[in-house]
């Protein structure tokens, strides 16, 4: 329910009890959707998602892989909508390398 929604709610609401209700909704905090992170990732850890995020993202927000990380054997585990939990390893994506200078990241 958006504040708006939640505002028109309440001015129904309170209109049998009083007469022309000005209600104001503020939404002063906001729970947010995480995901985990973990294993070989340069910070392990709750990674807050802001919108539509793909794994990959998430694990960049992690700090990326690190070197000794097997690229092949990432797992992603989920809850569906059902509440099953799945798991599939089909993340995978090519070592890039990026030249800055003198200086090469892999």
């Amino acid at each position: 329910m958006t504040p708006a929604q939640l505002t028109d709610l309440l001015t129904k609401k309170y209109s049998t009890q009083l007469q022309n209700p000005d209600v104001t909704v503020i939404v002063r905090s906001f729970s947010s959707h995480r995901v985990y992170v973990d294993g070989e990732v340069t910070r392990a850890g709750e990674v807050t998602l802001v919108g539509p995020m793909t794994a990959l993202q998430a694990i960049s927000k992690a700090g990326g892989m690190k070197e000794s990380a097997r690229v092949s054997e990432v797992i992603l585990i989920r809850r569906a909508a059902d509440g099953k939990i799945l798991t599939t390893n089909s993340i995978s994506r090519k070592r890039s390398t990026v030249r800055t200078g003198a200086k090469t990241f892999s």
